[in-house]
């Protein structure tokens, strides 16, 4: 007798209906079935009962679409406001079916004409009850997941990092929670220790190993543990223990990446399993790869980890992220280096939320400053946007890669005047032309590497082009009384090397031209501004 009562209690139903007869006739035919009900005469009175018992209190409500006072939609209208879970079946007359649209459009999962068939009614009412409590279960499941994510963000210190203003952490998850996690700590020397992690998959299984990670982390760095250490011990976990189930579809792995920075000698440790090579950027904005990677955590049963150590680095500071952020990247058809300082450049977390509002994994970036003033400054302010190398004999991509390069600059630098990017544009192409046939002479064991910086003080962006040929005989950029230069420029020869010296704000040559270096500022100056209006 308990137990059925307590089956009634939790499948309760409230029928909305000013008719007095069809309220009792429905209530008898629910009950029949194991239902609870309740009763309301208008929309204002289930409304008042929503109110009171609660709308958990209910699997299913019933209401009439035509009633004094509020109709069956805009109580359908009010009460999805208050819970998105609750099932919803309205009745309409014959004369009501234009409404059946708005009626689905504003949330009820069924509606029934009125005179009531009795069968129709109980399998509606039954197939709400199961809408409701599948709807409920992925609430409940959302609400662990986002408590999860509050636990994770806590554990992952993104906010929160005592004492580590040389470190800047993004963390995006894809979902409310995510499989990505980073531990930062100081080292005995004075340095900073930074691991990283990515589990695979997006499951709650993923977004409970990557919690669990970050305080078995966190553990092991406290009691000083080495790379080694850490490392073997999640490969031997997920192995072992973890992933035992060898029948399953998908066996859990992790990326690792460890970097160890030791001011003292001046040196960077990297070690990497399975995640994406990490980047110096180098005091001009030159990136530079750092580490030889291997595959992931979980893989393979060897504990031979690669080590690898850089030393006198010259650089300002590290990037480092995971997959997500260069799968977001491609997807977008710009540079991982662009989409990096947009992010960082965006304090806002609502706004970098909605500027991978359409990843498809969570997007973990990581940026290490590793050289700075006694002041705490940063000894270099230009930040790369994009870099590549072009071989000698790859001059038909130049062009193609043309809508690369300026989408590029446009998503990290937007507030850029369109003429100014068509003149950078221009010049970026006719210096990697020069750089390619007449530095490298189109030959493959040549190359030319193209940077691209940002400078937010000087608001000026530059643009950076070295070849390893062998150099001109003469600057066409800056010979001007040179014969030579002025016989190749009336030839039509050389009408590159006249946009390259009339378009930029600055440009400069060096090495004999084999680098070639030119500025644009993205905002005018003021003096430049009066003597264009004058």
């Amino acid at each position: 007798m308990e137990q059925n009562l307590e089956q009634l209690k939790d499948r309760k139903v409230l029928v909305v209906d000013d008719d007095k007869v069809t309220r009792r006739l429905l209530s008898r035919a629910l009950e029949k079935h194991g239902y609870a009900i309740t009763v309301a005469a208008s929309a204002d009175e289930g409304t008042d009962v929503i109110n009171q018992m609660g709308s958990r209190s209910f699997v299913c409500v019933v209401v009439d679409y035509r009633m004094p006072g509020k109709n069956g939609l805009e109580f359908l209208t009010w009460l999805r406001q208050e819970d998105e879970t609750l099932s919803v079946i309205m009745f309409t007359a014959e004369g009501d079916k234009s409404l059946v649209a708005n009626i689905l459009r504003e949330g009820a999962v069924d509606f029934l004409e009125k005179p009531v068939e009795l069968n129709n009614f109980k399998k509606s009412v039954s197939n709400a009850e199961i809408i409701t409590s599948e709807k409920r279960r992925l609430a409940d499941t959302d609400s662990v997941v986002n408590a999860i994510g509050e636990d994770q963000l806590q554990l992952l210190g993104v906010n929160n990092i005592p004492d580590s203003h040389d470190v800047e952490i993004c963390y995006c998850p894809m979902y409310q929670a995510g499989g990505d996690f980073v531990g930062v700590f100081d080292t005995k020397g004075g340095g900073k220790r930074v691991i990283a992690g990515d589990v695979s998959g997006h499951d709650l299984r993923a977004t409970y190993f990557s919690t669990f990670s970050q305080g078995v982390l966190r553990g092991m760095m406290n009691h000083d543990a080495s790379d080694q250490e850490i490392f073997s011990f999640f490969n031997k976990f997920l192995n072992k223990e973890w992933n035992q189930d060898t029948t399953a579809q998908n066996l859990t792995s992790v990326a690792l990446c460890g970097i160890e920075i030791n001011p003292s000698v001046h040196s960077i440790k990297v070690v990497n399993s399975g995640f994406p090579t990490p980047y110096l950027i180098e005091k001009y904005g030159k990136a530079s790869p750092l580490g030889i990677g291997t595959g992931p955590l979980g893989w393979f049963d060897d504990d031979n980890f690669e080590i690898d150590i850089i030393k006198g680095p010259e650089g300002s500071f590290i990037y480092l992220w995971s997959d997500g952020l260069e799968d977001f990247a491609s997807s977008k058809c710009i540079s991982v280096f662009a989409l990096a300082y947009k992010l960082l450049s965006t304090e806002d977390p609502a706004e970098r939320k909605y500027i991978l509002r359409e990843a498809t994994d969570d997007v973990l970036l990581i940026k290490i400053d590793i050289n700075k003033s006694e002041s705490g400054e940063a000894l270099s302010t230009e930040i790369p946007i994009l870099h590549e190398r072009l071989m000698g004999d790859q001059l038909d991509l130049v062009d193609t890669s043309q809508e690369w390069i300026e989408s590029s600059i446009r998503f990290a630098l937007p507030e850029i005047a369109s003429d100014k990017l068509y003149d950078l544009m221009l010049c970026t192409r006719e210096a990697l032309l020069n750089a390619l046939t007449h530095g490298c002479k189109g030959l493959p064991d040549r190359y030319s590497d193209l940077t691209v910086t940002y400078d937010s003080e000087k608001q000026t962006i530059r643009v950076r082009i070295k070849d390893t040929g062998d150099g001109h005989k003469i600057n066409y950029l800056e010979d001007a009384n040179n014969p030579e230069r002025e016989q190749a420029d009336s030839m039509g020869r050389n009408t590159g090397f006249i946009l390259l010296r009339e378009l930029p704000d600055k440009i400069k040559t060096e090495n004999r031209g084999r680098v070639l270096t030119m500025d644009f500022e993205v905002v005018e100056s003021a003096e430049k501004l009066r003597m264009t209006i004058n």
